[in-house]
Order: structure tokens, then C-alpha cells, then sequence
């Protein structure tokens, strides 16, 4: 942290003299050398896996770092928001070609600046660089390659560190943007309130049985995509009920 680390700009300060602590190398944006692993994304989620190990602290130096690695992290997150790999490079063997490992990074730090900060943006752009991964590491091959001018797999390129990332894409996404479809029972003065996330325009039945053989309709609510709910009344019999609520048309 005390180093003068400019992820935006200059990039992380990377290397340095022991003896002096003289700067002597900073991360790159974009591009892998072959076998190194100086890229700005990479130090970015460093930051973000530091700024979590101190989230339960509550020594005030503790947080105060905490603070200062989060706004590192999200420093190198807003840079990859306006900046894209260059695909098209073609250069010598391994100094300029796209490696998997390259959008893994971009999309793992991505992720972790959308956890710290809540911004959504983040997220978008994190699915914006898995659809590139998709297209261009995958496309019509079962493994993904291991650069943008190779056919091959390759474990050193990190085509597998691509697919797990994309992986916690596919998670963060399912889990930020599709409403939950469960059923919620809560009683109340009533007796019970049934409430559900809806589709606007479809209709929804709520229905009750005694043996979960046969159903039979109580009531039908149109929805407006908002939480839908219905209210049962509690049973005179001892005779136990079962309900469940399900769409009368097919959801648009």
C-alpha cells in the first residue's frame, strides 16, 4: 500500500530493489508475455482477495487498509470498463497473442469489484468479456484454445482458468438478475399469505388438496410482474392442506 500504485493509469507498482525499494517495473493492461503474469487485472484481484481476508476485522488500521485495497481494486475494475483486448494481434510466438488467462483475470476482477461495490456495471461488463471468451475461445471447438492464433488446448495459457471464471459469471449473473420463483408462506392475522415473484401478464391459480392426488381451484390473479399474493384462511378440520400456485396461461 505504500507504494505509488496507479491501476488506471500507470499500473501496480510490480517490481522493485530490495535495498532501496526503488520501483523497477509496473503491470501491463493487456498483453502476457510468455510465462509472466505482470497484468493490472491480475494485481486488481489480489486487492479485492485482501480487502475480504480484513472484512471481519475491527482493528481501525484493519479497515483503513481495507478501504485503500478496495479502492485499488476498483480503481483497475473502472479501467476495464472502457479498455478491450486487442484481438487482432498476431505477433511472434506467445509476446502479443490473447491468452485465455488474459479475459479470465479481466472477468475474475470484474467480479470482485461488483462484490465490493454493489455497481452492477461491473457485472455487465464481466458478461461482456465472457461472450467474448465464448466466441473466441470456444466457438465450434469442445476445448477452449489456448490464444486467439492457436487451435490447441493448452493448460499454461489458463484456458481452464477461463472456464472457471465463466463459471462464476454464470453464477453472479443467475443470482443478481433472475427473480426467485419460490413460494413464500408466512402467517398472519388472516391465516396464511402466499406470496411469489411474478411475469407480467401472465395469470396465476392458487390451489389446494388433501392428498396431492387431486387439486382444486380457490382463486386466479392476474400479475403485473411484481410480487403476486394470496391469502388462505385457516381449516376447520384437522385434515391437513397442501397448496400450490402456478400459471393459468402460458407466460409471455
Amino acid at each position: 500500500l505504500s507504494f505509488a500504485h496507479d491501476p488506471a493509469g500507470a499500473g501496480f507498482v510490480t517490481d522493485v530493489t530490495i535495498s532501496t525499494l526503488a520501483e523497477t517495473g509496473r503491470s501491463g493492461d493487456w498483453g502476457l508475455a510468455y510465462g509472466a503474469g505482470s497484468l493490472t487485472h491480475r494485481y486488481g484481484a489480489f486487492t479485492a482477495n485482501r480487502a475480504k481476508l480484513l472484512e471481519g476485522s475491527t482493528n481501525a488500521t484493519d479497515q483503513a487498509h481495507r478501504q485503500q485495497f478496495i479502492a485499488l481494486t476498483l480503481a483497475a475494475a473502472d479501467f476495464y470498463l472502457v479498455s478491450d483486448p486487442d484481438l487482432d494481434k498476431d505477433g511472434d510466438y506467445g509476446d502479443e497473442r490473447v491468452w485465455a488467462i488474459e479475459l479470465s483475470a479481466a472477468i475474475d476482477l470484474l467480479l470482485e469489484a461488483h462484490v465490493l461495490s454493489g455497481n452492477d456495471d461491473y457485472l455487465r461488463r464481466a458478461r461482456y468479456f465472457g461472450d467474448i471468451a465464448v466466441n473466441v475461445f470456444w466457438g465450434a471447438y469442445d476445448l477452449p484454445r489456448a490464444s486467439t492464433d492457436t487451435a490447441h488446448y493448452e493448460a499454461l495459457t489458463g484456458a481452464g482458468n477461463l472456464g472457471l471464471s465463466l463459471l462464476h459469471l454464470h453464477s453472479a449473473l443467475l443470482t443478481r438478475f433472475l427473480p426467485d420463483r419460490r413460494l413464500r408462506i408466512e402467517k398472519n392475522g388472516v391465516g396464511y399469505r402466499l406470496s411469489l415473484p411474478t411475469v407480467p401478464g401472465a395469470r396465476y391459480r392458487l390451489s389446494e388438496s388433501t392428498t396431492l392426488n387431486g387439486w382444486t381451484s380457490i382463486e386466479e390473479k392476474g400479475a403485473d410482474g411484481i410480487t403476486l399474493e394470496f391469502t388462505v384462511a385457516p381449516s376447520a378440520s384437522a385434515e391437513r392442506r397442501f397448496y400450490r400456485v402456478g400459471a393459468v396461461e402460458n407466460i409471455p
